[in-house]
């Protein structure tokens, strides 16, 4: 880890401290910044930073979880917006199924994915 990347993790951890907090006082954002004379716009910036923080692990997360995936399995595209589907998790793999999904072939992911995990 280089030391620019070491310094952010370390202002992430401030500011998720300094969130915490925040949230423990019970106070408004801006009653909260006026008593710890901290500019609301300050406070705002650090709340992005760790929302898109957030993001980016998740993301790295999501990627991870896409490398497991075995020789010859692909990706289904999201469902549409309105679909209905469901989701079912067998370990660390999740399967997602709509109205148009075989039944024989979910069953057959299902025991594979049962003996794999």
């Amino acid at each position: 880890m280089t030391s620019k990347e070491l310094t952010h993790q370390v202002r992430l951890r401030q500011w998720s401290q300094i969130m915490g907090a925040r949230r423990e006082s019970g106070l408004t954002v801006r009653a909260w910044c006026t008593e710890n004379k901290i500019q609301e716009k300050t406070y705002y910036y650090w709340q992005r930073k760790l929302r898109e923080a957030a993001c980016e692990q998740s993301n790295e997360q999501e990627h991870k979880n896409r490398s497991l995936i075995p020789t010859g399995w692909s990706m289904l595209a999201p469902a549409a917006p309105k679909e209905e589907y469901l989701t079912i998790e067998i370990g660390s793999s999740r399967i997602r199924a709509n109205k148009n999904t075989s039944t024989e072939l979910l069953s057959k992911v299902c025991s594979t994915l049962m003996k794999l995990c």
